[in-house]
């Protein structure tokens, strides 16, 4: 029968190489480890987060400097041990943070209906971004006092107003305006010449004079509609958040309970603890 000493000896045989003897070639080597061989080809393992990702070249280089790994399969079993640990962080911290009080919270935020998706957010931020822009063309013809107010639409290089949005946006800051006239302003009752018989009542009698106000109320509106875009983008952090917490709890194992989680666990120390052992086996022989 094949002694286990021998089985060590013909995996070393199958790899064609014996690795490195003195202490200084096994330095050399043990720097190569993350340039050659499979190392090359694989920058991280699957099935790891993206945060898992980022940490895994750094925890990968921890392990080899403490592991000293000679050849291409201690190589191998140094990346399997990072791996294994890897996710048993993941574990650990699940376990700390409560996987169920976790997974509840998720799931409530998975199913809340009112939540947008990035891509419908995304557009909105677009079209508001779009009425900045509109905003600033229409305050330079503004505050020159180029439009002109006695007609329904007022248009020029590329560019238009309905005069009669203007006329309800100067309304609608008329704190004034009396109950009757706020409920017919409230239902769009108003016709142009009315809605401007209305601002006129309240002191809106001249071209410059409404110029001047729709300057200021625009101006309002631009900073009001950088506070929606600010929002939007916290939402789409939001739910990148989400989605990086969804990656989390899909990584595990499928679990009805944590009893699932904490076997999951043992077996994570239990393949840790057999590779490093295999390490040192090889690396004694």
């Amino acid at each position: 029968m094949t002694t286990e000493k021998q089985k060590l000896a013909n995996q070393k045989n199958a790899l064609l190489s014996t690795g490195a003897k003195t202490p200084e070639g096994k330095a050399v080597v043990s720097k190569n480890a993350v340039k050659y061989g499979i190392f090359a080809k694989i920058n991280s393992p699957a099935n790891l987060t993206s945060e898992e990702k980022e940490q895994y070249p750094h925890i990968l280089q921890n392990m080899i400097e403490s592991l000293q790994p000679t050849d291409q399969l201690q190589n191998l079993l140094v990346e399997k041990i990072t791996i294994d640990f890897i996710r048993l962080q993941r574990v650990l911290n699940f376990e700390a943070g409560s996987i169920m009080q976790f997974s509840e919270e998720l799931n409530k935020e998975t199913f809340n209906y009112s939540r947008k998706d990035n891509s419908e957010i995304h557009e909105q931020i677009s079209r508001k971004e779009e009425h900045i822009d509109w905003i600033n063309k229409y305050l330079v013809h503004l505050e020159n006092k180029e439009v002109n107010f006695d007609q329904e639409i007022w248009e020029e290089q590329k560019i238009n107003s309905r005069i009669i949005d203007d006329f309800y946006l100067i309304a609608d800051s008329i704190a004034k305006l009396e109950h009757s006239e706020r409920e017919k302003m409230r239902y769009g009752e108003y016709d142009l010449k009315e809605i401007k018989d209305l601002i006129y009542k309240y002191g809106y009698a001249s071209s410059e004079k409404i110029s001047e106000k729709l300057y200021e109320l625009y101006i309002k509106e631009i900073e009001q509609t950088k506070k929606e875009i600010n929002e939007l983008e916290n939402a789409v952090k939001e739910n990148n958040h989400l989605l990086k917490k969804n990656q989390m709890l899909g990584s595990l194992p499928t679990t009805e309970n944590t009893n699932k989680v904490l076997k999951y666990e043992q077996s994570l120390q239990k393949s840790i603890n057999h590779n490093i052992t295999m390490l040192k086996n090889l690396q004694n022989h």
